[in-house]
């Protein structure tokens, strides 16, 4: 989960600095978009995420970033699920419960892991952080990066990976 998000902000960090196509080659670059990112890159420092990726995609391209939809809902909830664990504050049960958060992964997946002991354990970390939500958050930044880098018009850098190599 931390380095799925981790993954997200390097290659934001990448397409600001770099600018898009850097992961082609000098073939691949498109320099007048790299002269434009260059310019903003710095101010754009303060903002979230996904917040960096639509203004990139606005200024390079014109276009806007659906954020209701998929993969932007479940790109959302992975990077509040890190932002979660990265600041944890422990709550009571029923504190948990009303969280929207971990009603929103819940509905995701609220299989409790084999290893479960038994009697009431909080949602989250005990059944909340499995191998099955690592899985979900990797597929989720794949199919994110895929998903923009063909609004961007450009190969995804995760093209000619295999994709037995990106999953868990």
């Amino acid at each position: 989960i931390m380095q799925s998000v981790a993954a997200l902000e390097s290659e934001v960090w990448s397409l600001l600095n770099l600018g898009s196509g850097h992961h082609l080659g000098s073939d691949g670059l498109d320099k007048e978009s790299k002269e434009t990112l260059s310019i903003v890159a710095e101010s754009f420092e303060k903002e979230s995420v996904l917040t960096k990726y639509d203004l990139i995609l606005q200024l390079i391209r014109r276009k806007k970033l659906d954020l209701g939809a998929q993969p932007m809902q479940d790109l959302r909830l992975l990077i509040s699920l890190r932002n979660e664990i990265t600041h944890f504050k422990s709550l009571w049960t029923n504190e948990q419960d009303r969280k929207k958060l971990f009603k929103a992964l819940e509905e995701k997946d609220s299989i409790p892991p084999t290893y479960s002991p038994e009697g009431r354990q909080n949602f989250f970390p005990h059944i909340c952080l499995t191998y099955r939500r690592a899985k979900w958050s990797l597929d989720t930044v794949v199919s994110f990066i895929d998903y923009y880098y063909s609004e961007l018009g450009i190969k995804s850098p995760l093209y000619e990976r295999d994709r037995k190599t990106l999953t868990v």
